[in-house]
């Protein structure tokens, strides 16, 4: 992963980056690509991942996070009913 500070505003590196209205913040943004992943045994079944074995957190925003609790699937437009 690779952390690389928001824009600069004048002053260098060390007072501070800026927001997309040039107001000087201390905000960072990450940016990260997957290389890999592990998933285990357990929680494949059919070949497919059962999420409801695994129950994945997921970011909300502010300090909040969710849990899959309930699946609901729904067929994508144009591709013809859910996978297999």
């Amino acid at each position: 992963m690779v952390f690389r500070p928001t824009p600069e505003v004048s002053g260098g590196p060390h007072r501070g980056t800026g927001d997309l209205n040039g107001s000087l913040t201390a905000r960072w943004m990450a940016l990260a690509q997957v290389v890999g992943t592990h998933i285990d045994d357990r929680a494949i079944v059919d070949g497919r991942v059962a999420l409801e074995r695994l129950r994945p957190l997921s970011r909300l925003g502010y300090p909040d996070y969710g849990a899959v609790d309930e699946l609901i699937p729904f067929s994508r437009p144009g591709a013809g009913g859910a996978p297999p």
